[in-house]
């Protein structure tokens, strides 16, 4: 089974929580802390949807979702945006291929958006 989740938080337990939860509800997901990471895992993983944190150690969320749109193998996609702060999510109001979340965020949404964006995890990947 692949990994069909990447989520990029620098914040460990948040990270840990998304992973466990997402994993539970039947989405193959790995957990990375840092823009370099992700670029690493991207290409091998070839996830179909990043949990991204707003705030990231020496960038933005912003800044890595330009880059990742910037290259045609994931201009498509699928990123749900995470912050604490609503207002910084106001960025992503209207845009077509992000969804924003203000932290905390109730889990069942997240799977809800995430069903919403991929399907039923049965439909996404095989046992």
């Amino acid at each position: 089974m692949r990994t069909r989740i990447l989520v990029l938080d620098d914040q460990k337990y948040l990270r840990d929580i998304v992973a466990a939860v997402l994993e539970d509800a039947g989405y193959p997901t790995l957990g990375v802390a840092t823009p370099e990471e992700a670029r690493q895992r991207l290409d091998d993983l070839h996830p179909d949807l990043l949990v991204l944190d707003v705030s990231l150690p020496g960038t933005t969320g912003f800044v890595f979702l330009e880059e990742l749109r910037g290259r045609s193998a994931w201009r498509t996609l699928p990123v749900i945006m995470v912050s604490g702060d609503p207002g910084k999510l106001l960025a992503v109001e209207g845009r077509a291929d992000v969804v924003g979340l203000t932290k905390p965020f109730d889990i069942s949404a997240l799977v809800a958006e995430i069903e919403r964006l991929l399907g039923p995890p049965a439909l996404t990947h095989s046992a």
